[in-house]
């Protein structure tokens, strides 16, 4: 009985774990200008610089005439655009 309680607890700590990684999973998404229909996972973001590192460049490179949103996988909410 104590080895299927804390088989349960492995198996709800792994769960927890994966639903926490997955919800931090983020991808922008270039919705027009350059680029555009492009799709990337972020992979880091620098505060100082405010620059994302993403999973494989973009080819073409987006640039200020771009649109972009970021959004998540596990929820496919909208997190923010610069979409006028």
């Amino acid at each position: 009985m104590l080895a299927l309680k804390i088989f349960a607890c492995i198996i709800l700590i792994g769960y927890l774990v994966l639903r926490y990684v997955k919800k931090r999973i983020v991808y922008i998404t270039i919705v027009s200008g350059k680029g555009e229909g492009q799709t990337r996972r972020i992979k880091d973001y620098d505060k100082i610089t405010k620059t994302i590192k993403v999973d494989k460049p973009f080819n073409p490179v987006p640039d200020k005439t771009s649109k972009y949103k970021t959004w998540r996988e596990t929820d496919a909410k909208e997190i923010s655009n610069n979409i006028s």
